[in-house]
Formats: C-alpha cells, sequence, structure tokens
C-alpha cells in the first residue's frame, strides 16, 4: 500500500474543489473564467445589435406608414369636396336663390368656386386639396346630380391621389312609402260619406288643416262661433275636432308599414299599428304628451277616453321630428318636358303601355299638336325623354271631334285634362295630369322591379290619383310579378298628386263591398292622406284592403321629370370610388 504524506492529501484535496471534467478532459477554472468573460462581451454586443435591428427595420417602415396614412388622407379630401359642394348646394336652394347644380368650370359661380377649376385646400390641413367635377346633363330629367370628386395628400415629393363619384339628390317625396302633408281624408270627398257636411267647400273650411295650423276661428277663444258659421270652433288650430272627426286618418291595430313614412302634420294613431321603418314628422308643434311629442290619439286627446295604445316603431324615438316637405303648387315644369321631348296629350286620353312602346287614344289631339311619333293607330315608341303629359283643351278652342270622351269607365266633357293609364312598362316613364289619373288596369314593370332594374314610373296629378271604380272590367293587363287575380289592382310606379289624394273611386258605396285587395309596390304622396274604403270598427266594409310596400329603388332611381319638395336639402344617395381622372389641375 502507498503511503501519502499530509501535504500530498492536503494538496490533492485542494485542488479537488478546482477541477471540472468533462468527457475525461480537464479544464483548469483559470480558462473557464476566460471563457465566460468573452460570452458576456458577445451577448452585450447582441443585446446591442437587436435595438439597432429594431431601429433599422421601423425606420424603413415609415415611408409605407406615411403612404397608408396619405392614402386615406386623400380619401378624407375627396370626401370634404363632396361636403363642400353640398353645403354650397343647399345654401343656394334653401335660400331661394337657384340651383346650384347648373353652375360647372365653363359657368363658374357667383361664389368663384375655385374647385371647379383648381385645387381647394381642406380646412384645417396644409397638405390635402380636393378638386370636384358636376355631371347635370341628366338632373333635369332624373333629379339626380352626378359629382367627381378627387382628393390628393402631398408629403414632401410623394402624392396620394384618390377620386370618388357620388350621387346626389334632394330629400323628397321617393324617399317615403307615405308621404303626407295633412293628416286629414281629403275634404272635398267628405259629402259623399260624411252627413255632417252638404258641400266640398263646408268641409274644406271646417277641416282642411293640419293639427298645427290656425283655422278660421273668429276670435280664439274655445267655442266660439266660426266666421263661416258652418259649426263652431273646439280649438283656433287644427281640424274643428268634432265636426271634423269622422276625416282623420288614423293608423290603427292591424296596420303593418314596410317602409319609410313622412307628414308634415302630426300623427293620429290608435291601438297597435306596427311601423318597420322610419318615421319622421314636419308637424311644426308638438302633441303636448312627451312620451310621444309627433302622435295622438285623438279619441283621448279630444274626448277624454282612455284608450290603450301601443304603437311599434322599429327606431326608438319615433315619430322624430325632421323639417317638412313644400309641395310644388302645380306640375307645368312636367309639361314642359312633354312638349320639349316627349307626348302632350290635350282632352280625355287613355294609354296602355307595351313594355317599350304604347297604345293610346287621345281622340282630340292632331299630330300637329304634339310631337312626331306620338298620335296614330298601333303601338306607338315611348317618348324619347320619357315624359307624358295630358292637359285641357286651351281656352276658347272647341273640341274638334266630340262633346264627351270616355276613359278609365268614365266620361269626360272632351275639353278636359285626364288620363287612364294600365299596362307594362320598360324603361323610365312620367304621366302627368292637368286634372286627374285613374288607374284602369294593372301598372307592372317588365323585370317586376328587380333590383339590377331600371324600369320605373312615375304618376303626377294636379288633382287625384284614382283607381277606378270600373277597374275590375276595363283592367287588361295580365299580373305577371304576384300571380294576383284580375280584380287585385297591382301598381308599380311613384305617385304624387298635389292638391288632392290617392283614392278609390267610390270609396264609399257600401253596396258595392269589399272589392278586394290593392298591391302597391312604390311610394305614394298627397296632399291628403290616401282613401281605399269605408271601415267600421277598423274592419273594410267598402273599396279595397291594401298591401303597400317601398320600392328600394326609389332611394337612387327616379322617374323622368318627377317633382321635388320645393327649396328641399341635397343629400347623397349613392358613392363609390373610381379610377382618378384625367386632365386634373397642377398639384399645388
Amino acid at each position: 500500500m502507498k503511503v501519502t504524506s499530509r501535504k500530498d492529501r492536503m494538496t490533492k484535496q485542494a485542488y479537488r474543489g478546482r477541477y471540472l471534467s468533462k468527457n475525461n478532459r480537464h479544464i483548469p477554472n483559470s480558462e473557464r473564467g476566460d471563457l465566460a468573460i468573452i460570452v458576456a462581451i458577445l451577448a452585450v454586443l447582441l443585446l446591442s445589435a437587436i435595438p439597432l435591428a429594431t431601429y433599422a427595420a421601423t425606420v424603413n417602415q415609415l415611408p409605407l406608414t406615411r403612404g397608408s396614412q396619405d392614402y386615406q388622407s386623400a380619401l378624407g379630401a375627396a370626401e370634404s369636396g363632396v361636403t363642400d359642394y353640398l353645403n354650397r348646394m343647399n345654401q343656394i336652394a334653401l335660400n331661394q336663390a337657384g340651383n346650384y347644380w347648373k353652375y360647372s368650370a365653363s359657368n363658374l359661380p357667383p361664389d368663384g368656386n375655385g374647385a371647379f377649376t383648381g385645387w381647394v385646400a381642406v380646412p384645417g390641413s396644409t397638405n390635402e386639396y380636393f378638386h370636384y367635377t358636376p355631371d347635370a346633363s341628366n338632373t333635369a330629367s332624373t333629379g339626380i346630380v352626378y359629382l367627381t370628386s378627387t382628393g390628393i395628400a402631398l408629403h414632401g415629393a410623394q402624392t396620394q391621389t384618390r377620386t370618388i363619384k357620388v350621387a346626389l339628390r334632394t330629400n323628397g317625396f321617393l324617399d317615403y312609402l307615405l308621404m303626407t302633408d295633412t293628416m286629414m281624408v281629403d275634404p272635398s270627398l267628405a259629402p259623399n260619406f260624411d252627413s255632417a257636411f252638404n258641400s266640398a267647400k263646408a268641409a274644406t273650411t271646417e277641416c282642411g288643416y293640419k293639427f298645427s295650423q290656425p283655422n278660421d276661428n273668429a276670435a280664439g277663444s274655445p267655442a266660439d262661433s266660426d266666421s263661416d258659421s258652418y259649426s263652431y270652433d273646439q280649438n283656433t288650430t287644427g281640424p274643428e275636432r268634432y265636426t271634423c272627426y269622422g276625416l282623420i286618418n288614423y293608423y290603427g291595430t292591424g296596420q303593418i308599414f314596410n317602409g319609410p313614412l313622412m307628414t308634415n302634420d302630426m300623427y293620429y294613431l290608435y291601438g297597435t299599428p306596427q311601423f318597420n321603418a322610419r318615421v319622421y314628422s314636419g308637424s311644426t308643434t308638438t302633441s303636448g304628451y312627451s312620451s310621444h311629442p309627433y302622435w295622438i290619439d285623438p279619441q283621448n286627446a279630444y274626448f277624454d277616453m282612455n284608450s290603450s295604445d301601443n304603437p311599434t316603431f322599429i327606431h326608438p324615438g319615433d315619430p322624430s321630428h325632421q323639417p317638412a316637405l313644400v309641395f310644388p303648387t302645380n306640375n307645368s315644369s312636367l309639361a314642359n318636358a312633354a312638349k320639349a321631348g316627349g307626348c302632350i296629350y290635350y282632352g280625355p286620353t287613355s294609354i296602355v303601355f307595351l313594355g317599350s312602346s304604347m297604345s293610346v287614344y287621345s281622340p282630340e289631339t292632331s299630330s300637329s299638336a304634339t310631337n312626331a311619333g306620338c298620335t296614330g293607330s298601333g303601338n306607338l315608341p315611348l317618348p324619347a325623354n320619357g315624359a307624358i303629359y295630358v292637359n285641357s283643351l286651351p281656352s276658347g278652342q272647341s273640341c274638334p271631334v266630340n262633346t264627351q270622351i270616355t276613359v278609365g269607365g268614365n266620361s269626360f266633357d272632351c275639353s278636359q285634362g285626364e288620363v287612364a293609364v294600365q299596362g307594362t312598362i320598360t324603361g323610365g316613364i312620367t304621366v302627368g295630369s292637368y286634372n286627374n289619373i285613374y288607374i284602369d288596369g294593372n301598372l307592372e314593370y317588365t323585370n317586376c322591379g328587380s333590383s339590377s332594374s331600371n324600369d320605373v314610373l312615375g304618376l303626377v296629378a294636379q288633382s287625384f290619383v284614382k283607381v277606378s271604380s270600373n277597374f275590375a272590367n276595363d283592367n287588361i293587363t295580365p299580373d305577371n310579378c304576384f300571380s294576383q287575380p284580375s280584380t287585385n289592382p297591382v301598381i308599380m310606379a311613384a305617385i304624387l298628386t298635389l292638391n288632392d289624394s290617392f283614392e278609390v273611386q267610390h270609396f264609399w258605396d257600401t253596396s258595392r263591398g269589399v272589392l278586394g285587395t290593392i298591391y302597391l309596390d312604390g311610394s305614394l304622396a298627397g296632399k291628403y292622406a290616401d282613401i281605399e274604403g269605408s271601415f267600421n270598427n277598423g274592419a273594410t266594409v267598402s273599396g279595397y284592403n291594401t298591401t303597400y310596400t317601398y320600392d328600394p329603388r326609389l332611394a337612387y332611381l327616379t322617374p323622368p321629370f318627377f317633382l321635388s319638395p320645393v327649396n328641399s336639402a341635397w343629400k347623397t344617395v349613392s358613392s363609390v370610388e373610381t379610377v382618378n381622372p384625367s386632365g386634373l389641375p397642377a398639384i399645388p
């Protein structure tokens, strides 16, 4: 056995903890320390390199981020151009100073508007500009102005440019399923069904008022005698409550409205009618009820009854207030359009539409009195500009053919401007009348009003638009869209009555009973509320039931020369980004 000295044992013990062994290789601790220093240095260098790489990547991304910002800013500048043009349009329109859409780069407006000829800075910006060009070539016929607005965003030598094209139209009758100036049944009809009145004059004097409109109360105190001596006023505004109760146009239980509504008056509601779109009122006074300022139940408000009412509105807070839409006083602009490039007729006239052609019976209209192609036997082409107008014979002119003309199941004096219409329409047509329009058969679009179709019909009467009392016998147009029997009128049209209303002829005749259901796909606007039948306890006892649906295409598709409200505000109805136009002004 080998003997080891104490010194040797101590030496080996001292080194035992100072040796590292791996794979039979021994590394002195002094070398390990050197390696650690090297690793630390490398780590420091690596950590220093990470922020440098991050910084480099961030710097490299700056042009892309800036470009994206400028890209969005250019679009915002284009939109600012649209806002600028709309503001100028509305200032002119609402101040009754003309039509701003008539101005352009070649016909500068009084305000100079530099956006027509160059670039205008976006308010609050130093590097964003807009330039725009309006297209009003068809505005007179369509009511729409197309505006091409280009925006640019400048950043050094880089420029981002984007362009949008928008369609602009006034807030008008076509925006609503039902639009009513006064929420009363036309007073001129009252003597036919209300024993309280012996003349149309009496009914109009007593009842032809909006809720907020001063009536003919002489002294202004409750129960004061009328100046007209027909009855007594209970209040100084609105229809005379007791006398005119039977003419109030109620919306009540069981009625469902699948389209937006507007009235310049107060709404009269009872029970649980259902409104599945927006509802607006232009009434200048409120109901007195904080929970529903723009509708009342006259039974409760006028007669202290306790009816339970719970109408359903899809939009909380409806009916909401917006400015009233002022009706034009006449449709002479449509007559002028028909004279200029459409078809104008004189005396009682019947028109049957046959797709892209029409058959016309107008015995008092000579070929020399209208445009070429508007008279004659057989199928005639639809007028080039889409405007048709039926006028009364000029004063002092005698009828060249007959003294009585029958159209739409009615016989008229030969000089009267009356028209009966039915048929299938391809394209865009507006029919106007100096007096009344009679619907004596179905009115349908060739493509049944599909979303891709441009078929559209406007009916604009100075007085009434009526569903003829002889509809079932005169209807020769089959319903190819809803498969309804020939006794149920199907009407695809935008209807406007300036002095009166839409009605079913002789709706009060209970001896005829319930005639069926009217299916309207379009819009309906009138001086007074539409009336289709007489009712007892909410049930129809004469005339027609109704199923009315808004044609959403009317939000952007206008019948030719269809009338707009007086001095109504302009708005955007469609917008799309498009390619940047050529020939833009020099960059500022």
